[in-house]
């Protein structure tokens, strides 16, 4: 792997979150290849950490495609199309979304209403427990 030796860079950057930017010419000088490619694994992993915590679900085997990340689009993890993973994802989407998703899928009006009716939401609020998170599961009323 033969990088360029340096590289300058527009960067913002703030002191507080909403402060006033200032733009710094940033020059990054690529020495090692070795060391660019640990600092780039790291932050690949960190990446990849934070997508598989949003899921809930911590796989025993995973995959990055690099090219794909760097480019910011989800595809960079090869999440498997299972049932489990779209189920998943289908419960992070509010009713409207889940609705619409359904709709795409071709399930009928009627069938619509009633899954949305009965859907399981869980709720996890972080720190509220003294050893952890304490996560809420509202389950719909039996009619």
């Amino acid at each position: 792997m033969t990088l360029e030796k340096s590289s300058t860079h527009n960067v913002k950057t703030a002191i507080e979150k909403d402060g006033e930017q200032t733009v710094t010419a940033l020059t990054i000088h690529w020495d090692d290849d070795g060391a660019t490619r640990e600092f780039a694994r790291r932050g690949v992993v960190i990446a990849w950490q934070n997508m598989i915590r949003a899921t809930g679900d911590v796989p025993t085997d995973g995959e990055v495609k690099v090219s794909e990340l760097a480019k910011r689009e989800r595809g960079g993890f090869a999440m498997k199309p299972t049932a489990a993973n779209a189920n998943r994802m289908m419960q992070k989407l509010d009713d409207a979304q889940y609705s619409t998703a359904l709709a795409a899928m071709g399930v009928s009006q009627r069938d619509i209403v009633r899954l949305v009716a009965s859907r399981v939401h869980v709720t996890v609020i972080p720190g509220a427990g003294k050893s952890g998170p304490v996560i809420v599961t509202k389950v719909p009323a039996k009619k």
